[in-house]
């Protein structure tokens, strides 16, 4: 289809350094009108509810704050809380809808796993999930939390008459934890689909643990989850900052 999309941002920075901030705020706040037809609708999984054909229009919100907080000289406590999704109007088209999936979000579930239903993707799962497991959540909530601690690493090589070499790598431990998921809000009536104005309860969110080792440009971490025991550990490199 062909849509025409009027959108508002807000972005607030206060943040000492964007590569690697240690105090400060962050902010980006995202209105979104979009309006057009749908001339062929994408596949939906069983009950998300399928979007129609012809004159659609929607509403969209995005929020992502962050505040970076220096404990110590060596230490920092940093909060992530991300929302976003339907505001009003019709179903979002499928190219608009999120989910709460992958490394970027509670790292302690595998990326685009088959779970029957899913709250991170709004799939139903099982037998009749879609090829991809494409993102089908209208609305999202995810808060992240994590404590960063300096790392000083220096090896000495050489001895004798060979000239000694010093390696030293500075980086931080990192501990985290996560809470999220998605959900439906204008799909028929099932176990992902609530009012526009309920919120799930806190015991359906997805959750995990980890750590790790950040060297700013290269971090290799681990994550468990704590809502799913039975799901496997995974282990993860990221090229930035968790956030």
């Amino acid at each position: 289809g062909r849509f025409h999309l009027a959108d508002v941002t807000l972005r607030i920075d206060t943040r000492n350094d964007v590569f690697n901030p240690w105090a400060g705020w962050y902010l980006l706040a995202n209105f979104e009108h979009g309006a057009g037809t749908i001339d062929e609708p994408g596949t939906v999984s069983p009950d998300v509810g399928a979007v129609a054909t012809g004159r659609a229009r929607y509403e969209r919100g995005f929020l992502d704050v962050r505040r970076y907080n220096r404990l110590t000289p060596r230490a920092a406590l940093n909060v992530r809380f991300v929302a976003g999704g339907w505001l009003g109007g019709g179903p979002l088209p499928l190219e608009r809808r999120l989910s709460i999936d992958g490394p970027g979000t509670v790292p302690g579930f595998d990326f685009r796993s088959d779970r029957a239903p899913d709250v991170g993707t709004c799939g139903i799962g099982g037998t009749t999930s879609l090829p991809g497991m494409p993102a089908q959540c209208e609305r999202i909530a995810l808060v992240q939390l994590e404590y960063r601690s300096d790392l000083h690493l220096s090896f000495r090589t050489g001895g004798g008459g060979a000239r000694p070499r010093r390696l030293r790598a500075d980086g931080a431990w990192v501990f985290f934890t996560d809470a999220g998921r998605g959900w439906l809000v204008n799909a028929p009536a099932n176990s992902l689909n609530l009012g526009r104005s309920d919120l799930p309860p806190l015991s359906t969110y997805r959750t995990d643990i980890g750590a790790g080792l950040d060297f700013d440009l290269l971090g290799v971490y681990v994550a468990k989850a704590l809502s799913a025991p039975r799901e496997p550990m995974n282990v993860f490199v990221r090229l930035r900052h968790r956030f």
